[in-house]
């Protein structure tokens, strides 16, 4: 089994032109094609896209998508928004791989069918 990975966003927080800014150093978060289907079925998902940036997405409105990259600078209250959402789609990713997990203990074996 691959090793887990942490969702995570590590920033700086810095006053940039008199306004309260979280500067965005790293991430770490799963690549798509990585997490389980189910995950991607209800709002909201955050996922590693190409390596390139972190997609959180809240909805199908433009204004509930957010793409962040490395030297980002968000705002306090569009980072505290942002994070809220990631928090809220960890729990979801571990509710789905708990459920992952019992399908597993009841489905192993091998069949053979002859046709």
């Amino acid at each position: 089994m691959a090793q887990a990975i942490g969702l995570k966003i590590d920033t700086k927080k810095i006053v940039y032109r008199g306004q309260k800014f979280y500067e965005v150093k790293g991430y770490s978060c799963y690549e798509s094609e990585r997490l389980p289907v189910k995950y991607f079925e209800q709002f909201p998902y955050c996922f590693n896209a190409d390596d390139n940036f972190l997609a959180v997405v809240s909805s199908n409105n433009d204004d509930d998508c957010y793409e962040v990259r490395v030297g980002d600078l968000i705002p306090q209250e569009d980072f505290e928004r942002m994070l809220k959402i990631v928090r809220h789609c960890g729990e979801k990713l571990h509710k789905i791989n708990m459920e992952i997990k019992e399908i597993k203990k009841g489905w192993n074996g091998q069949e053979s069918f002859e046709i």
